[in-house]
């Protein structure tokens, strides 16, 4: 059996050599390809293209959802589902946890990488997703993991950066020299404010706004 592993969106540590490794086959377009107006066009026809799989000689299309996704709101997931798009992790009802260790019991390369999403998940709905925005906040949590930080989120609103680590590593960042390098390193990608936020990382914390308001339209 062969495994055609393949992405639609922008991703910041997309490892090519870990995926040649598990027999895989990664491609990675840069940004500069991507047309954001095309793309918002395009955007509610990939998952019937994924259809043409079939017609190109496979099985089924998969993607990778576990029981920790299934908490937070996620438009793909139930697109997905209208698709027929199997989901064998949610099937098999193992998370994110089960999986690492299934894969550290295998060899797998990526048992121990940190949890990586899509770059665009970093902008609030109705913001307009462009390459110089996705490149700050690639920049942004690089530089953070520059200085020790293993889990983070640089999360872009405008003028103001929200930046999110692990919980156990709050004590860290608020140490008052560290947060004066945080805030140093991330104005210089042209932000004018940089918050901590005190509640830590946690997947999907965009969506809470989503409780108190209907997303904004995509702004020009």
């Amino acid at each position: 059996m062969q495994i055609v592993l393949f992405h639609l969106m922008p991703y910041a540590d997309l490892d090519l050599e870990a995926g040649r490794k598990a027999g895989t086959v990664w491609v990675k377009l840069p940004n500069k390809h991507f047309d954001p107006v095309k793309g918002h066009k395009l955007y509610n026809r990939y998952l019937d293209e994924l259809e043409y799989a079939e017609e190109l000689g496979f099985d089924a299309v998969a993607y990778g959802v576990n029981t920790d996704d299934t908490s937070d709101f996620r438009p793909g997931h139930r697109a997905a589902e209208q698709h027929a798009v199997l989901s064998p992790f949610l099937a098999v009802q193992l998370s994110k946890a089960e999986i690492r260790a299934l894969s550290r019991a295998a060899g797998l390369p990526t048992a121990e990488l940190p949890s990586s999403a899509c770059l665009s998940s970093r902008l609030p709905y109705g913001t307009r997703v462009t390459p110089e925005r996705l490149r700050q906040v690639d920049e942004g949590e690089e530089r953070l993991r520059a200085l020790g930080f293993r889990q983070v989120r640089l999360r872009h609103h405008g003028p103001l950066a929200r930046v999110e680590v692990d919980p156990a590593e709050l004590p860290r960042a608020l140490d008052p020299e560290m947060a004066r390098r945080i805030a140093d390193v991330v104005k210089q990608l042209g932000f004018r404010w940089v918050s901590l936020d005190l509640d830590g990382y946690r997947t999907g914390s965009l969506n809470e706004a989503l409780a108190l308001s209907e997303p904004a339209p995509i702004e020009s």
